[in-house]
């Protein structure tokens, strides 16, 4: 791959792009107990190709690998954290919201559900109570009780 004809933020962009993705995919494969050298592997040769295609200020070397610098890591840091956060509670809001959705599910709904394998679109009323709340409350008002 030729990295001579990208602007210097294209490359900065596409350094952030690559790293993130590789450290998704490294969280997932070591999650399930899989390899996730091939895809280090790769990592590494893109950014050889980036070295060695002038941008030696985006990426460094570092004890026998190849990195992008400090900036750059610590964008890719800042918007993993900001991911995680929105993930976060997105995630919540639509597991409690089909846990409710399907604690009312009528008849019809389910017989859609099996043949369509969609929710129906009134899942969405539950989605945007959670959305609303945690908007406003956060965890706040939140709370577990024995039944």
């Amino acid at each position: 791959m030729e990295f001579k004809n990208y602007s210097k933020d294209e490359v900065r962009e596409l350094v952030k792009l690559i790293h993130h993705g590789v450290g998704v995919r490294e969280s997932v494969a070591e999650s399930q107990g899989k390899s996730w050298q091939t895809v280090s592997a790769l990592e590494q040769k893109l950014f050889q190709s980036i070295y060695d295609g002038g941008h030696k200020d985006i990426i460094k070397q570092f004890e026998g690998i190849l990195l992008p610098d400090d900036s750059l890591l610590q964008n890719v840091e800042e918007t993993q954290a900001e991911y995680n956060e929105e993930e976060f509670w997105h995630d919540l809001m639509v597991q409690l919201g089909k846990r409710d959705f399907f604690r009312s599910i009528t008849t019809e709904e389910e017989q859609a559900l099996t043949e369509d394998g969609w929710l129906p679109e009134r899942v969405h009323e539950f989605y945007q109570i959670y959305d609303e709340e945690f908007s406003e409350y956060g965890l706040e008002r939140l709370k577990i009780t024995k039944d």
